[in-house]
């Protein structure tokens, strides 16, 4: 597997950092280049990946639907914020009823087992 190089600029005061060369912002504007490696990455699945709640009328409230998020990759998964977007993405609700970090399973690709 091959390493993905991103490069670009930021005058963000608190850019996360890890392994920096240079961890404090210096100036406006500071450069950056960040490596990301498949070899120690999360990936993110979520099942079902499509969810119908088929003909329902205005203002009223259908049944919930569970979509579950998993971490197929190799790393924690970290999840800072849950959104609905798209057309009509305000007239839905979520219930985030877990934790903010997800473990990867022990091989890439499977499942860990509860």
């Amino acid at each position: 597997m091959s390493n993905a190089y991103i490069s670009g600029i930021t005058s963000s005061s608190d850019f996360p950092t890890l392994n920096a060369f240079q961890s404090v912002a210096s100036g406006q504007s500071n450069g950056f280049v960040a490596k990301i490696s498949a070899a120690d990455a999360a990936a993110v699945s979520l099942h079902p990946a499509v969810v119908n709640f088929g003909t329902a009328l205005v203002g009223s409230t259908s049944a919930s639907e569970t979509i579950t998020l998993s971490d197929m990759g190799t790393a924690p998964l970290t999840v800072s914020q849950i959104a609905i977007t798209g057309t009509n993405g305000g007239d839905f609700s979520q219930a985030n009823n877990c934790g903010n970090s997800l473990r990867p399973p022990r091989e890439p690709g499977r499942q860990r087992s509860p």
